[in-house]
């Protein structure tokens, strides 16, 4: 049944099966959506903090360069969880 999951008619490949997060994987795919949440929570505490002092423009823009700079290193991984 995991083979069937996800079909080639509409995309040759995804994320999902790139990094076999289906069926047996769920610990994975689990961990990285909390690590996802967490990752927001944090970082909308920390830019409201940062915005209060230096303005919502210097956050927004700091927000731009680190969502920039993680998605390039983020081209670069081989797999979700690298050692």
């Amino acid at each position: 049944m995991c083979e069937n999951f996800f079909t080639d008619i509409l995309f040759c490949c995804s994320l999902v099966r790139e990094f076999a997060l289906t069926c047996g994987n769920w610990v994975e795919l689990s961990a990285l959506g909390a690590t996802y949440m967490l990752g927001m929570l944090i970082g909308s505490f920390v830019m409201g903090l940062f915005s209060d002092k230096f303005g919502r423009m210097k956050a927004l823009m700091l927000s731009v360069f680190i969502l920039a700079t993680s998605g390039f290193i983020g081209a670069f991984v081989q797999d979700p969880i690298s050692e």
